[in-house]
């Protein structure tokens, strides 16, 4: 699924509460499940970003994701048509992922 943190931030506007928000892999692809119930909740930033039962809970699955988004940057950063903002900018996503690593 594309948009999640998009979804989780609809969802929980309608109405709806998170009950499961995780990663898996299957046939080497990254899938969100995110399953929902009538209610209340709140989200914080990166609960919105990663789902709360990835922080909360972090898969294997997880973390390969992350993993995998790590070094995509990292092969972003080693563009010569980079500016140095967007180099910056890279480089703050790497770090901030690298937690969940």
């Amino acid at each position: 699924m594309k948009n999640c943190d998009k979804v989780r931030v609809f969802a929980v506007q309608k109405g709806y509460k998170i009950v499961k928000d995780l990663v898996f892999k299957s046939a080497n692809k990254f899938y969100d499940l995110i399953v929902l119930k009538k209610g209340e909740d709140k989200l914080t930033s990166e609960e919105i970003e990663f789902g709360r039962d990835n922080i909360v809970n972090p898969t294997e699955d997880f973390k390969q994701m992350i993993a995998v988004k790590i070094q995509r940057l990292k092969g972003y950063l080693q563009g010569e048509n980079l500016s140095t903002s967007a180099k910056e900018e890279m480089q703050k996503s790497i770090e901030k992922l690298e937690k969940y690593v």
